[in-house]
């Protein structure tokens, strides 16, 4: 099997990290935000937390369990991109 050239995987997080970033932005925040990251700056409650957890499962077909939400995972979109990545 050929391995994945190491150039890859960040782009694949990027990728995770863009498509994150505009679920929470347009589908999570009732306000607009002009900051760099809407999770590490609290903008995400426990409720939205769960509906990006959902949101994980539909697209990237991994089913997050209470052991999963915890929140070193949720800090800020780079490390639950990371973490997506690293559960595919």
């Amino acid at each position: 099997m050929a391995r994945v050239p190491a150039i890859a995987a960040p782009l694949r997080r990027r990728r995770v990290e863009r498509r994150l970033r505009g679920f929470i932005l347009d589908e999570l925040l009732e306000r607009p935000f002009h900051g760099e990251d809407p999770l590490a700056a609290g903008e995400v409650d426990s409720l939205g937390q769960e509906r990006l957890a959902t949101f994980i499962g539909e697209v990237y077909g991994l089913e997050l369990s209470d052991d999963d939400m915890v929140a070193e995972n949720f800090k800020d979109i780079r490390t639950l991109a990371a973490y997506v990545e690293a559960r595919r």
